[in-house]
């Protein structure tokens, strides 16, 4: 990670935890992190209580603030907040501290302030701008074909960066059409916001209208009144229809092109799946804890017909009675799944994570059904203390008030980085329960009571890799979990392998054009997979 960028603030900042004020600031900085959309801040530390912090237990594997952070976890009292601070490395920034906005299971920092004005999420930055400015324009909605809303006494938002919001007045809106859901978000330029989602939805995402029942004074005039995503519905101003914008929000608008289709598995169990195009050479299997929609921008970007699975346990596929999802247990339903849903056919079989090792099971089991092997940031010696940051993450909270907390902390426990790819990715990933409460569809999510923790220890899968007789690919993320002697001993081991790297975090198929400055990986893989994994016979050898 490059050095970040940061400036001075003026602004005076507080950081409390119940009574305890843990940051009183009137000197803080803002920092841009290389990669992260929002600034932070970070303190001098004569400004933080540093009585209350101590060495981290067990700091974050990787880098997710820069090589050579250290970090403190938060004691107060009898709780501990792992990880809630962090010193930078970088000389410009010696003697500053900087804290973790969310944090599970305990939040390090409940509530921050700039001046006497509550602030969410992330601090301001000062290069954005939010006006609210009432309208007379005539404003409809439509969604497939109806309208939902029609207004002549709008206030239209003008966010830096995004289209023009227009809020409207609910009595022009047809609520009976929606009803309102659990969902929750902040927003550090007009504070907490509300959702509804249509009751029939057709091609309308969830929660795809919002309001503000309390924003913050600088955009009072938007208070009550509904607003919709341009990205997810049709919007008619003065009689003119505008096109749907491209935004970081357009993942949550965006559905598949993959038909979804359901196999049967040797056990009886249902293996879904969802297949784009006809009679496909190429099949995905996701990692542990994802699903096949995280492949979707993969896909588009390879543009051939593709075969995308739920691995059993996740997705909309069935959960396994003995909560065993070893690569060798699954390869079975997973090769029947690929035999039926494409025609068998031999396959250029990509697996990222999990999904990596399951293709070298699958491989094993029915070489008839594959091609090529593209293994993903993973290879049959990862340990658990490589992947630490996922197994920490998935032992923390598994019931949450909303899906924007699945995925602040997601990007707090850094397994993810903010952005339209996460949005997307925890909608397709959870489900809100009657309660209005979120969990995991993937069985991780729901262990069974007195479950043991999941073994990582795939060393078995090392004799199939070295007598696989078709070409193998690793595509090692140099922001990933294959530390460079893992990486040794798969060439020695497979010494007819090629090795390919690109700049990227763990989950390489999620990173989005929108979110990088350079080609993104999700059009990358298919390069590789189109340039160096042509199809090839099952029996060919390299």
């Amino acid at each position: 990670m490059s050095a970040p960028r940061w400036e001075p603030s003026e602004r005076w900042v507080r950081g409390r935890r119940g009574d305890v004020t843990v940051v009183d600031s009137r000197r803080p900085v803002l920092v841009w992190e290389p990669g992260r959309p929002v600034p932070l801040y970070a303190f001098p530390e004569a400004d933080v209580r540093t009585d209350l912090l101590r060495p981290a237990a067990d700091p974050p594997a990787g880098e997710p603030h820069g090589a050579g952070a250290t970090w403190y976890d938060l004691a107060d009292g009898g709780e501990v907040a792992a990880n809630a601070a962090w010193r930078f490395a970088d000389p410009e920034l010696a003697g500053h501290l900087a804290f973790a906005w969310f944090r599970a299971p305990v939040p390090a920092v409940e509530g921050w302030f700039e001046e006497d004005e509550e602030i969410f999420v992330h601090p301001r930055d000062p290069y954005k701008r939010v006006d609210a400015i009432p309208s007379s324009r005539h404003v409809v909605v439509s969604v497939d074909g109806v309208v939902v809303a029609d207004s002549r006494d709008p206030v239209l938002v003008f966010e830096t960066g995004l289209p023009i919001r227009y809020y409207l007045p609910p009595s022009d809106v047809r609520l009976e059409l929606f009803e309102e859901t659990a969902s929750s978000t902040g927003c550090p330029y007009k504070g907490r916001a509300r959702y509804w989602s249509l009751r029939a939805p057709g091609s309308a995402p969830p929660d795809v209208a919002w309001s503000y029942p309390d924003p913050l004074p600088a955009v009072a005039a938007i208070r009550d009144r509904i607003a919709f995503y341009n990205e997810a519905v049709d919007i008619t101003v003065d009689g003119e229809r505008l096109e749907r914008p491209v935004t970081h929000f357009s993942a949550v608008a965006d559905p598949p092109a993959g038909a979804r289709r359901v196999a049967a598995g040797p056990d009886g169990g249902r293996v879904s799946a969802l297949v784009w195009g006809d009679e496909p050479q190429y099949t995905f299997l996701h990692g542990a804890a994802l699903n096949a929609h995280t492949w979707d921008d993969t896909v588009r970007a390879l543009g051939r017909p593709a075969l995308v699975l739920d691995l059993p346990g996740h997705g909309e596929s069935d959960w396994r009675d003995d909560f065993d999802y070893a690569p060798g247990t699954i390869a079975p339903a997973v090769a029947a799944a690929v035999e039926e849903l494409a025609g068998g056919r031999p396959q250029i079989l990509v697996g990222q994570s999990l999904g990596g090792l399951t293709a070298l099971a699958v491989a094993a089991l029915r070489p008839d059904l594959v091609s090529t092997v593209v293994l993903v940031d993973v290879t049959p010696g990862i340990r658990a203390q490589d992947v630490r940051q996922v197994r920490s993450f998935l032992a923390g909270p598994l019931v949450f008030a909303s899906r924007a907390q699945v995925a602040r902390l997601a990007v707090e426990a850094g397994i993810a980085e903010p952005g339209p790819a996460l949005d997307r990715g925890v909608w397709f990933n959870t489900r809100v329960r009657e309660d209005g409460s979120v969990v995991f569809k993937h069985h991780f999510g729901s262990p069974p009571a007195g479950a043991a923790p999941v073994p990582v220890d795939h060393t078995g899968l090392w004799p199939a890799l070295a007598a696989m007789t078709v070409p193998v690919l690793l595509v090692r993320a140099t922001g990933g979990y294959l530390p460079d002697e893992m990486v040794a001993e798969f060439t020695a081991r497979a010494p007819k392998a090629v090795v390919a790297e690109l700049d990227a975090r763990h989950n390489i198929q999620e990173h989005r054009p929108a979110e990088r400055g350079s080609a993104p990986p999700a059009t990358d893989l298919p390069t590789w997979c189109t340039s160096t994994c042509r199809p090839t016979r099952a029996t060919a050898s390299r």
